[in-house]
């Protein structure tokens, strides 16, 4: 799950085995804002790369595949 700082993270975690939270913090975490005066896109999801999703995603596949064998 992808998480912005604004969209209450700390409330709205999913839970189980195979979620992964990817967060970056950000100094104006927390805003509450719809729309974010720190740029389009914000910086707390775009900071989030492609290269961390693609491995997050790799590291939950190989823990399901290995679970099921």
């Amino acid at each position: 799950t992808l998480f912005s700082n604004k969209d209450g993270y700390k409330y709205w975690f999913p839970e189980g085995e195979y979620h992964i939270n990817i967060i970056h913090q950000q100094p104006c975490g927390e805003c509450a804002l719809y729309i974010c005066p720190m740029g389009d896109p914000a910086p707390c999801i775009d900071s989030i790369s492609v290269d961390e999703v693609e491995s997050a995603i790799v590291s939950v596949l190989q823990a399901k595949q290995i679970k099921a064998e």
